[in-house]
């Protein structure tokens, strides 16, 4: 680890990224609840709103999810997996809740609103069906109750990952909800970011787990690559 007080200024320091690899749990709770088991299937769920420049729910398109999500369901299919791809209309909040417990890897790439008063109705993006009560927003409440037990699933939006943190309960936030519906392992982001940078993150990060890397080293070696690119 970099000495502070032998840098001239903190640009010189190094990420953390670049001398460890991190996974972490935010409940000691979770870490020992008993999850069920993945499906046996190799099949991969990604589902991309995109969203037009006008759209019911008035937020700014995303373009380049769409590019991403094809490119990780041409990997997925060049390494026999079955391929569930959805974009655009497609994209929808009842689809995900219906089928979401076939996969064993989830990739969802949308935009994330949280809710700084109350937490529960912090949303995900998808889009609303016609004639059915599911609106396209689901809610941080909802996701505890959603028939799923991905080894894998990524929330590939801005501040996926951010909540309240509670003494002795950890952070109450997405990854909380998918963790008690049974998600395995989680990737998210606590940050706003750059549609593109994302974009090129998630594309090498499943690249490299295709080739066989562990979720957590392919994730420091997609990061570093962007890091060193830009």
């Amino acid at each position: 680890i970099t000495n502070l007080s032998m840098l001239n200024s903190i640009d010189d320091a190094n990420y953390l990224i670049e001398e460890f690899t991190i996974s972490y749990h935010y409940s000691a709770s979770l870490t020992f609840k008993k999850t069920k088991e993945s499906p046996a299937n190799k099949k991969v769920l990604i589902s991309a709103p995109v969203f037009k420049t006008k759209n019911e729910f008035d937020i700014a398109p995303l373009p380049m999810s769409e590019k991403e999500s094809r490119a990780i369901a041409n990997m997925a299919l060049k390494n026999s997996y079955k391929t569930e791809l959805l974009i655009a209309e497609n994209a929808t909040e009842a689809y995900f809740k219906k089928h979401a417990y076939q996969s064993n890897i989830i990739h969802i790439a949308t935009h994330t609103e949280i809710d700084k008063r109350n937490n529960n109705y912090s949303t995900i993006y998808f889009h609303p069906t016609s004639g059915q009560k599911e609106n396209g927003k689901l809610t941080l409440a909802e996701t505890y109750n959603i028939k799923m037990s991905p080894d894998l699933l990524t929330l590939s939006s801005c501040e996926s990952g951010v909540g309240n943190l509670i003494k002795g309960e950890g952070m109450i936030s997405f990854t909380r909800g998918f963790s008690y519906s049974g998600a395995r392992n989680i990737v998210f982001s606590l940050w706003k970011v750059n549609d593109k940078y994302a974009s090129d993150t998630m594309v090498e990060f499943y690249r490299l787990i295709f080739s066989g890397v562990d979720y957590s080293s392919s994730l420091r070696e997609a990061k570093l690559k962007i890091l060193k690119a830009h």
